[in-house]
């Protein structure tokens, strides 16, 4: 049986990236291009202008609220447990990585109540502690940690 050792602790800023909100906006105009061409396309009238309006108010809604409850603050890994530093007192949170891109982290916070917050990680932000945070985060967890 082979000891590995605990990784630092580490302290990584979070925050919503301006690339990211154009993306979205593009995103968004890109769905309001289709739902236009649909609209006027053949076939055209009836309830089609209603929905289209109808989606195109959804999805900026949507791609706004998740923009809004993106983690900001700071991400913390005690040597133990990971935290979530942001506008109101630190959480306890178990983090679960969604995709990796070697100089970003796309990851998921469980947060206590089954509350869940985006986090993006980028090396940019804190080039200094993206080695141990990468290790923190993908150092194999407790028995206790592991889901049942």
């Amino acid at each position: 049986m082979t000891f590995r050792a605990l990784p630092p602790a580490v302290r990584h800023p979070l925050c919503r990236p301006v690339a990211m909100g154009a993306a979205l906006c593009l995103l968004w105009l890109l769905v309001c291009a289709l739902l236009l061409a649909w609209v006027s396309g053949p076939q055209a009238g009836g309830l089609r202008p209603a929905v289209a309006l109808l989606a195109a108010v959804s999805a900026a809604l949507g791609l706004w609220r998740g923009w809004c409850q993106m983690g900001q603050g700071m991400l913390a890994w005690d040597g133990e447990q990971w935290w979530l530093h942001g506008a109101g007192a630190a959480q306890p949170v178990r983090l679960r990585i969604w995709a990796d891109g070697g100089r970003w982290l796309w990851a998921q916070a469980l947060c206590q109540g089954r509350r869940r917050q985006w986090l993006l990680l980028a090396e940019g932000l804190a080039p200094e502690t993206w080695g141990e945070l990468r290790r923190a985060v993908y150092f194999p967890a407790r028995p206790s940690d592991r889901p049942q």
